[in-house]
């Protein structure tokens, strides 16, 4: 009787051994087959529960922090951001702009006027048609696309639609640098500024009736220190 009870312990003790091999789990409990998350993943997956970023306004500055750069703009200037902008609802949050961005939405999360609104700033997120390319490579990318477009809502080719070099934060940067003229109206100058950051693409433009005053415009930013 003691021989067959001692068997059925045994068996007993195989049995439990081979269900804790089976599982795949070590005694605290944890996956040793699972990989090891590494520090680039969990940055993107911060980045996926945060949302995409939008800026911060704080009195006459903005400050974008993803982007590193800040601007302070004049006391007479009107500045929106996202929860200005929205549109239909109360705020543009961070979860909300991914949301519209993951579906193929081109979302302006700032902007800055003068009171004449004839100098403008706005600030876009939209998905990075080339991610890991630079900036020349997005300007040439786009630079077709921009003239078919002008062409489209103003009847005309602008007058100049060309890759120039500019100083933004202390250093140069390729702009898409657009000159449209409007019979009977002013000449209007704007530069766009392509700025990639992985999948998402910030597209920054300035405009305005003066050419160096766009030049102002963006000497207006600087590098979050």
């Amino acid at each position: 009787m003691k021989k067959r009870i001692l068997a059925l312990l045994l068996l007993l003790i195989f049995a439990l051994a081979a269900c804790t091999s089976d599982s795949g789990f070590t005694k605290e409990g944890k996956d040793p087959n699972s990989a090891r998350p590494t520090r680039g993943a969990a940055a993107r997956q911060g980045s996926e529960d945060d949302g995409v970023d939008i800026g911060a306004i704080d009195g006459n500055t903005y400050r974008h922090v993803t982007l590193g750069v800040c601007a302070s703009f004049p006391g007479d200037w009107t500045l929106r951001d996202g929860a200005l902008i929205a549109d239909g609802q109360d705020s543009l949050d961070r979860a909300a702009t991914a949301d519209a961005v993951e579906a193929g939405q081109e979302v302006t999360v700032f902007s800055a006027a003068d009171p004449t609104l004839r100098s403008r700033v706005t600030l876009s997120v939209s998905k990075n048609p080339l991610p890991g390319e630079d900036a020349d490579a997005l300007v040439n990318y786009f630079a077709p696309l921009v003239r078919t477009s002008y062409h489209e809502s103003a009847s005309a080719e602008p007058a100049a639609c060309d890759p120039v070099d500019v100083d933004f934060c202390e250093e140069d940067h390729v702009v898409l640098a657009i000159t449209h003229e409007k019979v009977g109206l002013a000449t209007v100058y704007e530069k766009i500024m392509y700025l990639p950051e992985g999948e998402l693409l910030y597209t920054l433009i300035v405009s305005t009736e003066s050419e160096d005053t766009t030049a102002a415009l963006l000497s207006l930013f600087e590098t979050i220190r």
